[in-house]
Formats: C-alpha cells, structure tokens, sequence
C-alpha cells in the first residue's frame, strides 16, 4: 500500500514540474503591449461590462510576431460598487496535456473612485397642527444612497427657523455627505396648519411644455425656476415652488421627467410634471429679421421690432433677446449708428450681431381738419385756414397746399378737394375734404344740404314724440277703465 501512494505521488510531481517547464517557456515568449492606454480609475458603480480593458492591447511573442493564444482578463477581485484600489490580472489558458491551465502575464492597477454626490430620498412635506405638541420625525421616511456603497451616510436636519406657533410654510434642509466628501442638499416644506382649513389648491405654471437641456448642465436650478410661477388665489407662492429631478441623468442623453411642487397655508399640494430632455446642444440661437441694418423712426426707440430669436433646441427665445448701444447714440438725431444684438438660449450658447441702425424720419406730418365735411356759400371764396393744422414728429412748423382743381364755386353740388402736405424730409400727407356748394336763397331743399340734414332731424324727432304721445294717452285711458 505504502508503495502504492509513493508511485502516485511521483506521478503528481512529475507532472506538475512538467506544466511549471511549459509554463515557463509560454511565459517567456509572450508580451503585452498598450497596456498603459488603459484607463485606470473608474467612478463606483460602473457597470464592469461596459469596460473594455483589451482595447488597443496586442498579445507578442518574444520574437515580435502577433501570438495566436487569446488575451483573458480576470476583475473579479474588483468591487466595482466600493471605493478602494484593486488589480485587474491578464492572463491565457495553455492546454496541457488535455487540460487547460491559466498563466497570468500581467498585472493592472486600478482604482475605483467617488466623484459623485449622495442621492437624498424621500424627501416630502410634513404637516403639523399649530400648537402641536407632538414630536416631528424630521427623518420619517428620508434615506440616502451612494454610489459607492461603503460610504456610511449620516443626514443632518437643518430646522431652526421652524415656528410651531404660527400658521405658515418653513423651509426644512436635508444634508448628506459620502466618504469622500460629496455632499447633497435637499429641501421641503414644513407646513404649520390652523383648524380652518382651505381645501382650494394652488396653482402652478410652467411657461414651456417641455425643456430641452444640454447634456452636464451645470444650472438646471436656474432654467427651472425661471419657468414656472405659483399662486393661491391673490397669493404669489412662486419663491415656494420645489421641483425634484431625481430622475434626471444630466451627464446621459435621454427624456426624462422634473416634477414641480407646491404647497399652500392649509397644505393643499398641486404638483406639474413636464418632460426634460437632455440633449446635446452646442450651437446658438439665430435670428431672424435681422439684416445688416435697421431702420428706426426718429424719436421712437423701438430696435426690436420684427426681430425674432429662434434655437433649434430651446425654441422660440425672442424674449431674450438684449440690445447694446454706444454712447453715441440718439434716436432723436439723424444718424447711423453701430448697436450689438446678443441673445442666449438657456444652455448658454450665445450669439452676437453688430448692426447699423439708420435713425431717419419717415413719417408723414398729420393733417387735421376740425369738419370732414365743408359748406361754402355759392359765389364764395373758400378759406379754410381757420379749419385746418399740421402737425409733424420732427419739422416745427408744416404749411399745407389746397388742391381744389376740381372745385367750382360757381355751381351748386359736392365736390371732393385734396389738402397736401410735406414736410422737409419729402414725406407728404394728403387728407380729402368734402365741399358743400350750396345757394342760400334756394326754395329746393336737396340742393341745400345744411336745411335738408335739419329738416331730417325735425322730421324724426316729430314722429319720435308723436309715438309717445300715443302711447301714453293709451295708457291713460286704460287705467280709466279700471
């Protein structure tokens, strides 16, 4: 028996010492090359399949030749969901005498890391009677997650201004703060009620049906708040308004949601929810109307008018649109002058334009004349100084020019004359005037029409009163009866 297990175990090591030879000779021909292109740091919670870690790598022998054997890489000593420094191991599988046998050929440093602050959740209003005298849970139900699970986690409660004593809305802080040092802050509302409650809930507005956002937005906060508005009947709630973007990954694209939130007095809650794209977005806004120069009526200060701010991805951002003049300018002196217009979509792409703005006068003086219609006696000279002034935006003083070609004094009937005027930039105004040329002593009434348009009215008056008087002698006569 003894004799036995001594051959067996000369078998063992024998065969042993022969892999350990093969091994050797294996090893000594091969080589890795562009291992240090690899990427050796890696944020906690990487998924390890979307890692690469034989990209670019070439597997040589000794002799410069590409080897046929497969480069293997082995990681599962790497957490990946932990902090800390670990190695991934490359390695090939020689088969040996009928079995596969794995022989590392080099080793990889790599370092998981947390750059990346802690999710604060569960995170929601808390309602309290005035006067309670119940102890508030502020941690009800709020937990945190890392990224990097073996960071302990402690939250901190911030509640110094809260004032059970009156009916109001406080504003509650959460703070959370991983292992290497990220921190996170989250906010909601403690809600002190009277008895009288009001079950009205308060209204929330968001300017845009949807936002679109450049990917590793840095100032979402900013892009939300300026969007929305809040109120409770007369009451602005706007500065109370909370939004939760949890569910927003910034740095991926994709479409995602932000919830927006409002709490009034009574704790009545309206919530708004509005799709968030993330997107890539790295070209400005344009504009439209807008050309190389800009005409503006002298004293008039309008440099906006027509122009449109158009973003692909933002939309319609007209509104943001900023006009820059120099210190030269005067909309009430004719001139040409450099203005800049800017604007900026609301993931900072910024786009500029230096226009020359032409101040000029363009418009036509104003003709007034105090009767639409004028009556000129047969035979008689027609002066209408005394019925006629202008008026311009620029000239003090604008005479004015009667056309009356067509006009004959002479002969009873209407005529349509033409006042003209121009003031001394060429821009003429021209306003039509009704002439009545009637004869005074005429026995045809529709040959004067001052006595038909006053007969006219008698005759209305007279049927006016005749049918009130009808009617309340009718009356008179009724109440007799009774």
């Amino acid at each position: 028996m003894k004799k036995l297990g001594l051959f067996i175990g000369l078998l063992l090591f024998t065969f042993i010492i022969s892999i350990n030879v093969s091994a050797d000779d294996s090893l000594d021909n091969l080589l890795i090359e562009g291992l240090d292109q690899i990427q050796t740091e890696y944020e906690a919670g990487i998924n390890p399949n979307s890692i690469n870690f034989v990209n670019g790598l070439s597997l040589y022998s000794n002799s410069g030749t590409l080897a046929p054997d497969k480069l293997l890489v082995d990681y599962l000593n790497v957490d990946f969901d932990r902090v800390g420094d670990y190695e991934v191991y490359y390695y090939v599988i020689f088969v040996i005498d009928d079995q596969e046998v794995r022989f590392d050929i080099a080793t990889l440093p790599i370092k998981i890391v947390d750059h990346t602050k802690p999710v604060l959740r569960g995170v929601k209003p808390i309602y309290v009677k005035q006067n309670t005298n119940q102890t508030i849970d502020y941690l009800d139900g709020v937990w945190a997650s890392d990224n990097d699970k073996s960071s302990p986690l402690d939250i901190k409660v911030f509640n110094h201004a809260v004032d059970l004593t009156k009916v109001g809305i406080y504003n509650i802080s959460y703070y959370a703060v991983d292992k290497s040092g990220n921190e996170s802050l989250a906010s909601t509302s403690l809600v002190v009620q009277n008895e009288r409650i009001d079950v009205n809930k308060p209204e929330i507005t968001v300017n845009k049906s949807e936002f679109n956002i450049k990917s590793n937005e840095q100032n979402a906060e900013i892009i939300y708040m300026n969007s929305v508005a809040a109120s409770d009947g007369e009451v602005d709630l706007t500065d109370f308004v909370q939004y939760d973007d949890s569910g927003v990954d910034y740095q991926t694209i994709g479409q995602y949601e932000v919830v927006f939130m409002v709490f009034d007095d009574d704790g009545n809650f309206t919530k708004e929810v509005v799709p968030v794209n993330i997107v890539e977005d790295n070209d400005p806004p344009y504009f439209i109307n807008l050309d190389d120069t800009y005409d503006l009526t002298i004293n008039t200060y309008d440099l906006k008018n027509g122009i449109i701010a158009n973003d692909d991805v933002c939309g319609d951002m007209s509104n943001q649109i900023k006009v820059t003049i120099g210190t030269d300018f005067d909309s009430n002196k004719e001139g040409y002058y450099n203005v800049v217009y800017s604007v900026s979509d609301l993931n900072g792409n910024e786009t500029s334009k230096t226009v020359i703005v032409h101040v000029y006068d363009n418009l036509a003086p104003v003709i007034t004349v105090t009767s639409s219609s004028l009556y000129l006696k047969l035979n008689d000279n027609l002066d209408i100084d005394d019925k006629i002034s202008v008026t311009d935006n620029v000239d003090s003083f604008v005479n004015y020019v009667l056309l009356d070609n067509n006009l004959d004094a002479t002969k009873v009937g209407t005529y349509l004359i033409e006042v003209s005027a121009t003031d001394a930039h060429g821009n003429e105004a021209i306003k039509k005037i009704t002439v009545y040329v009637y004869d005074p002593e005429s026995k045809e009434l529709y040959e004067n029409p001052i006595v038909l348009g006053s007969l006219v009215a008698i005759g209305v008056s007279a049927v006016v009163t005749f049918i009130g008087y009808s009617i309340s002698k009718k009356n008179r006569k009724k109440r007799r009866r009774r």
